[in-house]
């Protein structure tokens, strides 16, 4: 695949069984399970980093995000 910066990359292939199994064992989607597999994470550190991460959308509630999300609720009911 080729990236806008005119890079090319390529995804590891890795066993789905072990994915999965990452995934329903630590409550992961399956980009994350396939990063932690990848870089050979330890029981241990995926056991400290899952208590003590916890990952917060900052611009969640901003008055901007919520007039963009408005703005779009209007452009997608106009277009239908």
């Amino acid at each position: 695949m080729k990236s806008i910066s005119g890079k090319y990359w390529e995804e590891i292939k890795t066993e789905k069984r072990l994915v999965d199994k990452v995934k329903v064992d630590h409550n992961l989607n399956t980009f994350q399970a396939k990063l932690i597999i990848n870089r050979n994470f330890t029981e241990e550190e995926l056991l400290s980093i899952s208590n003590n991460i916890s990952l917060k959308n900052p611009f969640l509630k901003t008055n901007d995000f919520l007039s963009a999300c408005e703005l779009l609720k209007i452009h997608i009911t106009k277009k239908k």
